[in-house]
C-alpha cells in the first residue's frame, strides 16, 4: 500500500512592528544587532523558518521601517492607528492575511523585539502544532508562556475579538490547557529598554550573527 504524505497546513507568519518604542526612546526596530537591525533580523529568521508568507504590520515612522525592509519577500500592512495597542495592530494583520489568503490554517505571531528567535525554533513550533493537535503553541521562558504563539484556524476569532490594547498573551493565559509549549530559553530577553539592549550585546554568548 502506498504512503501519502501529509499536506502541509497553510500557515502565515505575522511580525509585529508597529510599536514606537517609548520606553526605549529611539526604534528598537532599528537597533543594530550584529550587522544588521533587530527588525531585519526578525523578517530573516520568519523567512528562513520557511512555514508561509511573511507579514510586516508597521506604524510609527512607518516610513523609516519601510526603507529598512527594502527588497525583503514580505507583505508590509500598515496599521493607521497603531497607537491603540498591540491588540488593534495584531487585527489589523490578522484581516489583511484573512483577505490575501483566506485559506490559512495557522497564525504564527511573532515580535520584533526578542534578538534571540531564531528560524529552528520556528520550525519547532510548527511541528509541534502537527505532532499534538493542539490548538494554540506556545514558547516558555522563564517560567511562562508568550510570544511567538502559533494559532490555529478556530482560534481566529479570539483574536478579532481581542481588545485594542491587548496582546496575544491574554488568549494564552485562558487557554493555556489547550495549548503546547516549546522551550525558548532565549526568550527570557526581550528588548524594552535601554538596559535591555546593554544586556544583550554585553552577553557572554553571541548569537545574532
Amino acid at each position: 500500500m502506498m504512503e501519502t504524505t501529509p499536506q502541509r497546513t497553510e500557515t502565515a507568519l505575522l511580525i509585529l512592528a508597529a510599536g514606537s518604542s517609548s520606553r526605549l526612546g529611539r526604534s528598537k526596530q532599528l537597533l543594530p544587532v550584529g550587522e544588521t537591525t533587530l527588525l531585519e533580523k526578525t523578517i530573516a529568521e520568519a523567512i528562513q523558518a520557511n512555514l508561509g508568507r511573511v507579514y510586516v504590520v508597521l506604524g510609527a515612522r512607518v516610513e523609516e521601517h519601510r526603507k529598512q525592509i527594502g527588497a525583503a519577500p514580505v507583505t508590509m500592512v500598515r496599521a493607521s492607528d497603531w497607537a491603540k495597542g498591540m491588540g488593534y495592530s495584531l487585527k489589523t494583520g490578522l484581516a489583511h492575511i484573512c483577505d490575501q489568503q483566506p485559506e490559512i490554517e495557522t497564525l504564527l505571531v511573532l515580535v520584533c523585539d526578542q534578538p534571540g528567535l531564531s528560524a529552528t525554533h520556528l520550525q519547532r513550533m510548527a511541528a509541534a502544532s502537527q505532532k499534538t493537535g493542539k490548538p494554540i503553541v506556545t514558547s516558555g521562558y522563564a517560567g511562562t508562556q508568550g510570544v511567538p504563539v502559533l494559532f490555529q484556524k478556530a482560534f481566529f476569532d479570539w483574536l478579532r475579538a481581542l481588545p485594542d490594547t491587548a496582546g496575544a498573551k491574554k488568549l494564552i493565559a485562558a487557554f493555556l490547557h489547550e495549548s503546547a509549549s516549546v522551550d525558548f530559553p532565549e526568550g527570557v530577553l526581550d528588548i524594552d529598554t535601554e538596559d535591555d539592549y546593554q544586556r544583550w550585546l554585553a552577553r557572554p554568548h553571541r548569537r545574532d550573527a
